[in-house]
């Protein structure tokens, strides 16, 4: 069956702006007729541009370093949409630990360790590492300014 062109036309535009996940090209096709969407997506298939992984690995490029988040939040994000939990868990796989992540976003911050756990929370962070990541926290300046305290009492 024929590619209706003016409706690839269209698919093809809503495609160059940007790498898109399969479920957004199918809500986008959701009133071209049946007949022409089958086609359009078979090409899309064969040219490889209907590629879960490939979309989800770029997306979750755009949340390294300062913007980091959570497995949490990505697992969330991704399956709303419309990624499969497999295909999550392999690109959530190849990402730094989160505890790695969770430092990245806290890089250069100065907050509370109530307003860190909050701003970590809402960053989709697992609560138990950000209980432990907050201890530590607190725990380090402590040991600092105690080992400076010795230091200055020393001959």
């Amino acid at each position: 069956m024929a590619v209706n062109p003016d409706w690839w036309s269209r698919t093809a535009k809503f495609l160059a702006t940007r790498d898109r996940f399969e479920s957004e090209v199918m809500a986008f096709l959701a009133d071209c007729p049946d007949e022409t969407r089958a086609p359009i997506l078979a090409r899309l298939q064969r040219m490889r541009a209907l590629d879960d992984r490939r979309v989800a690995r770029e997306w979750l490029r755009q949340y390294e370093g300062k913007r980091a988040r959570g497995d949490d939040w990505f697992r969330s994000a991704l399956s709303e949409r419309g990624v499969e939990a497999d295909v999550i868990a392999e690109v959530l796989a190849e990402l730094p630990p989160e505890h790695v992540r969770m430092r990245q976003a806290l890089t250069g911050a100065a907050r509370s360790p109530t307003a860190t756990a909050r701003f970590l929370a809402s960053r989709g962070f697992d609560p138990e590492t950000i209980l432990a990541e907050t201890i530590l926290a607190e725990a380090i300046p402590a040991e600092i300014e105690s080992d400076a305290t010795l230091s200055d009492d020393a001959p």
